[in-house]
């Protein structure tokens, strides 16, 4: 389906009902170019088992870290993006009816999307898969970068870092992004823990304060998905972080 350009308070979808951790196979043979993969990070291996050998897929998951070693061992896979976005938004019903299922999301905050690829290879389409994907999303209002392997692979941490720092907070507190307090001693906890995990990966204190700024700035009126599931009695995805 063509992408819509979003308007600026909410949108309104209406697709099949399904249980939101339950996913059915697709057909043998891809129907799509890029496949766009964004759930909770504890369901992203299973929806990856469903989609049809060689997919090439975009994903777009909180906690992409613990899973991008998994990931790139993956031989079912074509080609394999991924990204980050600190667009905030919150779901305002879901209700099914009869045979379809409408829900209503409006946007709580603009950020930037980043998408790069991951073990890419001279002549396997990777580029044009990415010009196609960038110039959809900017198409639709969503502002988006292509960035290199190094590039988006330093987006995921420090993704996951702001993450760390805004989320459980806001989420035990029960208050939104603009109150999230930082925490400089959370900060270098966090930084120790990416330093011995990925040391190719610099990311300064400097810089993961000023991105913690930057998105509780750009999101502060948003609820986020921590605080969300919290509500609404969901598994939360902190084992993930």
């Amino acid at each position: 389906n063509p992408l819509l350009r979003p308007p600026s308070t909410s949108l309104s979808i209406t697709v099949p009902p399904s249980s939101p951790s339950t996913f059915t196979a697709l057909p043998s043979s891809p129907s799509s170019d890029v496949t766009l993969l964004s759930t909770k990070s504890y369901e992203a291996l299973d929806a990856l088992n469903s989609l049809p050998q060689r997919s090439n897929v975009l994903m777009l998951c909180n906690g992409l870290v613990p899973l991008i070693s998994e990931l790139r061992r993956c031989e079912r896979l074509g080609n394999l993006y991924v990204g980050t976005t600190s667009i905030g938004a919150r779901k305002l019903s879901d209700v099914k009816e009869g045979t379809v299922r409408k829900v209503t999301v409006a946007m709580n905050g603009r950020g930037k999307t980043v998408i790069g690829q991951l073990g890419g290879r001279p002549g396997d389409g990777g580029d044009e898969d990415l010009a196609f994907v960038s110039r959809a999303l900017n198409d639709a209002g969503f502002e988006t970068d292509v960035v290199d392997e190094d590039e988006v692979t330093k987006a995921v941490w420090v993704k996951m870092l702001v993450n760390c720092l805004v989320n459980p907070g806001c989420a035990v507190r029960g208050v939104t992004n603009g109150e999230a307090v930082l925490d400089p001693k959370l900060v270098e906890e966090c930084l120790q823990v990416q330093r011995a995990v990925d040391p190719s990966v610099e990311i300064s204190f400097e810089e993961a304060s000023s991105h913690f700024r930057a998105v509780v700035a750009a999101t502060s009126g948003n609820r986020n998905s921590m605080l969300q599931d919290l509500e609404a009695g969901r598994r939360t995805e902190i084992d993930f972080l």
